[in-house]
C-alpha cells in the first residue's frame, strides 16, 4: 500500500500550472518538523521538505485558498520519477501526489487560534476553527468528489 499523511507548513506558494491537454496541477514544498536527540543529547528540531502535487480541481482550490506559511494536512501516494539530465546522467526524483486535503487554518490564526499544551512541542488546534470564510463547504466537498476518479 502506498499512503502517506502529512502535516506542516507550506514552505512556498503553490506554483499553478496547465498541462498541454489542459488539466490544471499545483506544486509546492510542505515542511514537517520532528524533535531528535543530536549527538550530545538534546533535543533538535529537523524539517523535511516534501515536494507535493495536487490535480484537477484540488490544484485550483488550493492554488486559490492556501498560501505559504499555511497549515496544511493532506492524504496523498509517493510518485517516483527519472530523466536524463543535459549530461546524460539519469537522475531520480519523487513527489507526494495528494488525493485529499483539509483546510487547518492560515497563518495569521496560529498564534491566536491554537494553545501550547504541557508538552511545549505540542500543538493543541482550538475545537472549532473557521477554516476559510470566503469558500462554501459543500463547494469544497463538490470540488473533492469531482476528481476522485482522475488516475493521478
Amino acid at each position: 500500500m502506498n499512503q502517506v499523511n502529512l502535516c506542516g507548513y507550506l514552505g512556498k506558494d503553490f506554483e499553478m500550472k496547465i498541462t498541454p491537454s489542459g488539466s490544471a496541477f499545483a506544486k509546492t514544498t510542505l515542511a514537517v518538523s520532528e524533535n531528535r536527540r543530536n549527538e550530545k543529547g538534546e533535543y533538535e528540531t529537523y524539517t523535511s521538505w516534501i515536494p507535493i502535487i495536487l490535480f484537477g480541481r484540488k490544484a485550483e482550490v488550493a492554488n486559490q485558498y492556501i498560501k505559504k506559511g499555511d497549515r496544511f494536512l493532506g492524504t496523498g501516494k509517493i510518485v517516483t520519477s527519472s530523466y536524463t539530465d543535459q549530461y546524460g546522467n539519469l537522475r531520480y526524483g519523487w513527489q507526494v501526489v495528494i488525493s485529499s486535503f483539509e483546510f487547518i487554518e492560515k497563518k495569521a490564526e496560529q498564534n491566536q487560534n491554537c494553545k501550547v499544551a504541557s508538552n511545549p512541542n505540542q500543538i493543541i488546534p482550538p475545537k472549532e476553527i473557521e477554516t476559510m470564510q470566503s469558500i462554501d463547504e459543500k463547494q469544497v466537498e463538490m470540488y473533492m468528489q469531482e476528481d476522485e476518479n482522475l488516475p493521478f
